[in-house]
């Protein structure tokens, strides 16, 4: 029932606001491409990983609980 509700609810949005659909692709289509910028051309080895590691978002959160 509630999976019925919500794809009624999607597609009645989706019906009402179709450039919405668009800039949800175009968002989706920037984040993926500088995500793939940042792992361009890395090697497979540990250290070429870790270099890259500096972009994420996700270690400076983890910087930011540690000096707390």
């Amino acid at each position: 029932m509630q999976v019925r509700v919500l794809a009624g609810r999607l597609a009645r949005n989706t019906w009402r606001h179709p450039v919405l659909v668009s800039l949800n692709w175009v968002a989706t289509l920037a984040v993926a491409l500088g995500l793939g910028a940042v792992y361009w051309q890395v090697t497979r080895e540990t250290g070429g990983i870790q270099n890259r590691r500096a972009f994420s978002p996700y270690d400076s959160c983890h910087d930011f609980r540690s000096w707390q």
